[in-house]
């Protein structure tokens, strides 16, 4: 059971680093586009721009692999959970009917308060 919290643990922090490495590049990539904007040199805007796409492409591969740490569910479940699962089988609502439990709870409560079982109903 242990070794599932460190997992937990561990699947949690990489998760913490996955998104902040997305939130640095997605800053990185705005501000490339921001300052190819203003570049009036057609080989400095080329090079801003080809860090912008890799800036977008390095989200893209962070994203998929947040997407698949998220999706990995064996983390959240001890081996015990997993190895014994027992399928579920629909069953029909029982039809009930009212129980009076004053016969029964008379008998107790004359005996435990040795006095009238009316007294207490």
């Amino acid at each position: 059971m242990a070794n599932v919290g460190t997992m937990r643990s561990q699947l949690q922090s990489r998760r913490a680093a996955i998104s902040e490495e997305i939130w640095k590049e997605s800053h990185m990539r705005s501000g490339s586009k921001k300052l190819a904007m203003l570049l009036s040199d057609q080989q400095s805007r080329q090079h801003v721009e080809l860090e912008a796409k890799y800036s977008e492409s390095k989200i893209e591969h962070l994203q998929a692999e947040l997407s698949k740490i998220n999706s990995n569910l064996q983390a959240y479940q001890s081996q015990s959970a997993v190895l014994s699962q027992v399928p579920l089988i629909p069953m029909a609502f029982k039809t009930t009917s009212k129980v009076s439990f004053s016969s029964a709870f008379s008998v107790s409560t004359m005996l435990a308060r040795l006095s009238e079982p009316q007294a207490f109903l």
